[in-house]
């Protein structure tokens, strides 16, 4: 195959379908000869914040010269983005050998009735090119829940950590924070190390300890009041911790309690399995993680931010950063959503902090109309239009900008993704 026919047969399998179960991915992995057991992998589960807590641990590990292999899901601009070591996204070339070494699998476990679906697919690909490069650790992102995602057929993790758990994919994962918490609890494993976040609420934290008693697993959770704030502005926030300086390169308060989570897995490594490292070079290693669209700053003056929040705690911590750091009275928000989730609940949080709204489409089959959101977004804006195209909406933005108003993008991945590259070439690059 070519890289674009792999793309495309990865993307013929089943994309948004949940089929519980671990049989299917167990199955091909077999077959490929459990690398998944041959990786020392950092778990890591959560609603939000488990993307940056991935990145500024894989970062911090990999400029402490150990290399370190990153799986994250989704992709914003790239597919590839998804399977990286120190940084650096898996070839082309060697995706599309993995694809065709995979194929002839996946047919034969179809006939026998074990239809993979895309991301079992992608997880079973990624296992097996961080096994044969031979990575020293994988920072392994969980994609939906815990108990049945395809990343949970690893068995005996270094570490396991579960990131802020809040409300999203409640008709697969449960209609209360104890019944998401149960499932993403799945992945703590008998005896193995968890750490989870003081930012967590208490109904999830009671499950998430009960769990860890029941598997006989070390629980702990750093304490982020110990964290003092030295600087804060759009390029993220400068602590002091236990005497140090932490450079945490995402805005947003809550991006410290991610920064705090990610040294204690740190520190986790260190005292429970002699994993050495100096700690200036894995401070260093965080400071330089990247992450886009969550509060991206695509522009330093006037500011523009990108942000794939599209559930009601993003999008909390995304309000926070604006009621602080962006002015009211001249800033744009374009926001696309998708239909499935609380869009009224969101757009109630957002829109009142600005000044004029533009509602868009997102290129998905499950995105929200303009014209719904834009009459849920009325009532708390005086200012609110629907664009027929997202091009249109961004064109609007670029009228607003160059005349100097702030600007913020957000609402969902899917949508980050269409407008992240149109962003850039119109703004020039990245601040």
């Amino acid at each position: 195959m070519t890289y674009q026919q792999a793309l495309q047969y990865i993307h013929s399998k089943d994309r948004f379908g949940m089929h519980p179960g671990l049989e299917r991915i167990t199955a091909l992995l077999h077959r490929l000869g459990d690398p998944q057991e041959r990786i020392p992998v950092l778990h890591i589960a959560g609603t939000n914040g488990k993307g940056s807590t991935c990145v500024m641990l894989a970062s911090g590990l990999s400029a402490s010269g150990y290399k370190t292999g990153l799986y994250t899901s989704p992709f914003v601009q790239d597919f590839r983005e998804r399977m990286q070591i120190d940084g650096e996204w898996i070839p082309e070339a060697e995706l599309a050998a993995l694809a065709d070494e995979i194929a002839p699998l996946d047919r034969a476990l179809a006939d026998e009735g074990l239809v993979l679906t895309e991301f079992e697919l992608v997880t079973a690909m990624a296992f097996v090119w961080f096994a044969r490069r031979e990575v020293d650790f994988l920072v392994c992102e969980v994609g939906l829940g815990g108990r049945f995602d395809a990343t949970n057929v690893i068995q005996k993790p270094m570490v396991s950590v579960i990131t802020t758990i809040d409300f999203d994919h409640t008709a697969v994962l449960g209609g209360t924070i104890a019944e998401i918490a149960r499932e993403k609890c799945g992945i703590i494993k008998e005896g193995c190390p968890v750490i989870s976040t003081d930012a967590q609420p208490i109904e999830a934290l009671d499950v998430i300890a009960h769990t860890c008693e029941i598997k006989h697993a070390p629980f702990s959770i750093p304490d982020t009041d110990k964290a003092h704030v030295l600087h804060a502005d759009l390029t993220g926030t400068t602590v002091e911790f236990f005497g140090r300086q932490v450079d945490i390169p995402f805005c947003g308060e809550r991006q410290i309690s991610n920064g705090m989570t990610a040294l204690a897995v740190a520190f986790t490594m260190r005292n429970r399995y002699g994993v050495g490292f100096r700690n200036e070079d894995f401070l260093e290693g965080m400071k330089r993680a990247r992450l886009p669209a969550r509060q991206e700053l695509l522009r330093a003056e006037p500011p523009v931010l990108l942000d794939g929040a599209h559930n009601p705690g993003g999008v909390e911590a995304l309000a926070g950063t604006v009621e602080r750091f962006l002015p009211r009275e001249n800033c744009l928000l374009v926001i696309g959503m998708m239909a499935d989730k609380d869009t009224e609940a969101c757009l109630r949080r957002l829109v009142p902090l600005f000044s004029r709204v533009v509602t868009v489409p997102v290129a998905n089959p499950r995105a929200a109309s303009p014209e719904a959101l834009r009459a849920q977004a009325a009532p708390w804006c005086a200012d609110v239009t629907a664009a027929a195209s997202l091009d249109e909406g961004l064109a609007v933005l670029g009228r607003h900008v160059a005349a100097g108003g702030a600007a913020v993008v957000a609402g969902s991945l899917y949508l980050a993704g269409e407008a992240r590259g149109k962003l850039l070439a119109l703004l020039g690059s990245p601040a």
